[in-house]
This record gives structure tokens, sequence and C-alpha cells, in this order.
């Protein structure tokens, strides 16, 4: 069991019959209005930094594909370690692709 005694003390009611810590609405609204607004995605290179805030916008890759289309045979394949090469170096190229996360497993 954890020690609740800083969550009720910073808002936080203790439910004694099931040991819920429900926290006021207003709570939650302080703590979201104090938020950072303006983190940095920081990169080797300061010029390709990500801003993400604002009116800035991003575009990038984000699916973990587990097969690809084999366009040789029209069939479905599993991915292989090649096939995540290939699509990160055509990544690469692409001026509009701010950011590369793996594409296949």
């Amino acid at each position: 069991m954890f020690d609740s005694g800083a969550l009720t003390n910073a808002g936080a009611g203790l439910c004694p019959n099931n040991g819920r810590l429900p926290f006021l609405k207003s709570y939650i609204e302080d703590v979201v209005a104090r938020c950072n607004r303006t983190s940095l995605l920081a990169v080797r290179n300061p010029d390709w930094d990500i801003h993400p805030y604002g009116e800035n916008t991003y575009t990038g890759t984000a699916v973990a594909a587990v097969n690809v289309v084999d366009i040789d045979n029209n069939t479905y394949r599993d991915s292989t370690l090649q096939d995540l090469y290939d699509s990160a170096r055509v990544m690469d190229e692409l001026d509009h692709v701010h950011y590369f996360q793996r594409t296949l497993r």
C-alpha cells in the first residue's frame, strides 16, 4: 500500500470503504492550468527541433505494421528488418515528414 498523505494534502479525498482517491474538479483544473504549454522535442541538430505548441504543425510516422504487401506477388508477408530500413530511408528523403518512429514490427 502507498502513503496517500501527499495526495490528500493536495486535494484528494480518500474513500475509506474502497481506498479510492477521487480528486475535486477544481484541483484537476488547477493542475492542468499549471502545466507547461511549450515542451521541446530536441534532436542533435537544433535546426530540426520540434516545438509542438502554438500554431506549429508536424507530420511523422507511427504505425508499427506487422505485415507488408509484397508487390511482386501481390500478397501479404511478415515485415523484415530490411523493410524497416527501407521505410526509414524513404521517410528521410521526404521534406514534410518531421519525425520517424518505427513503422514496422
